[in-house]
């Protein structure tokens, strides 16, 4: 885009988290607002949310999603095309429904759905191939937003932390609460003030409870922790989660579902004497204590008012909403759970933004967040 072009652009975000609730997709617009010096901050964005849904998954679909770490790479490529015709077909629909006009749309950008990663060795897949969105929905496709970061040595995650930081930034920290919970904020680099965004996933969130829920309660997830606060918490069972490798390592550090598969599940498993409530509990006190341990902040700091933007599926798990105040025990700090749109939109609303400085140049992935060597623009485009 050049100077003179009006820097206003129409995006729909497409996000397909871990914890397989569903498609949702968000009609955005968003506005980059030059200025003299042309600054990159807060500031020089605006954004809003015109229409968005979840588009749940039929069984068929949410069993592939379930197995894809299970597939050849022949079928494991075959669905990648399949899932990104289905995500296509989805906006269609999308756009019907909402009678939106279609001419409106400038592109689609889409996560995808992880399948595997693991930057430690170089690599990570999501699934839902963008040229089979775009041609079945005929419009531009963003897609593929974690390769680069990963070939620059970076972990590929988390990615959102760019856009918490330029539409939310008056926020002190910034938390996702769904498959993986993972926290964003700015930290002072120097005594001069200068700030730099960090980023990393926290611990295991709604993987495991919706895991738990299904398995032994033939429920999709646990509404409000209704469940959770039923049970109590196993020290046992507490203090194995809480020496898994992944809260030991220091630095950017990325989660995926294999880990969680390999390292967490397997302690609680073999919990065998523990109803499920009392796993479910013990879970949400490891959840708890771990996110709490990256809010603190010391008594000594004059700083009031700090607040916390709480969204993603388990910000309305009232239960762990409570453990997470209890363990921050500090009143200076406001857990705030937005309205629905946010809380439930945010990610398909921070992926169309990731799209939105894809097409203008800009960085949308910041290396003090990932480890990368560089700051990068993550994303292939598909021009149709």
């Amino acid at each position: 885009m050049t100077d003179n072009q009006i820097k206003s652009l129409n995006i729909i975000g497409v996000m397909s988290g871990t914890s397989l609730d569903g498609l949702d997709l968000a009609l955005c617009k968003f506005q980059y607002l030059q200025n003299e010096k042309q600054t990159f901050d807060s500031k020089s964005f605006t954004y809003e949310i015109i229409h968005a849904e979840t588009i749940p998954y039929q069984e068929i679909m949410k069993n592939n999603l379930i197995n894809t770490m299970k597939m050849s790479g022949v079928e494991l490529s075959k669905f990648d095309r399949e899932y990104g015709k289905f995500i296509g077909e989805s906006i269609v629909k999308f756009i019907k429904k909402f009678n939106i006009d279609h001419n409106s749309i400038d592109y689609v950008s889409s996560h995808g759905h992880t399948v595997f990663h693991n930057p430690s060795e170089g690599y990570t897949v999501q699934i839902g191939h963008g040229s089979s969105i775009a041609a079945s929905c005929k419009i531009p496709t963003i897609c593929d937003f974690r390769s680069l970061d990963v070939a620059l040595g970076g972990q590929g995650a988390p990615l959102v932390p760019i856009g918490d930081k330029l539409l939310f930034g008056e926020y002190k920290y910034c938390l996702n609460i769904g498959g993986i919970i993972n926290i964003s904020f700015d930290l002072n680099q120097s005594e001069q003030g200068d700030k730099i965004r960090k980023a990393f996933d926290v611990s295991p969130g709604n993987m495991i409870l919706n895991y738990l829920c299904k398995q032994y309660l033939n429920k999709d997830f646990d509404a409000d922790g209704q469940e959770a606060r039923q049970g109590k918490t196993n020290k046992e069972l507490l203090s194995k989660l809480q020496n898994v490798e992944f809260f030991l390592k220091q630095g950017p550090k990325s989660l995926g579902k294999e880990h969680v598969e390999k390292d967490f599940l397997p302690l609680i498993e073999a919990q065998s004497d523990l109803s499920v409530q009392d796993k479910l509990n013990t879970t949400i006190e490891m959840m708890a204590i771990t996110t709490a341990k990256q809010v603190n902040i010391p008594q000594s700091e004059s700083e009031d008012n700090i607040k916390i933007l709480a969204t993603g599926g388990g910000a309305y798990n009232k239960y762990f909403i409570e453990r997470l105040n209890f363990h921050i025990d500090n009143t200076r700090i406001q857990v705030i759970v937005p309205n629905n749109l946010i809380v439930e939109f945010k990610e398909a609303l921070l992926f169309a933004f990731l799209g939105f400085l894809r097409i203008l140049k800009l960085p949308n992935c910041l290396k003090s967040v990932t480890g990368a060597s560089q700051d990068n623009i993550g994303g292939c485009l598909y021009e149709i």
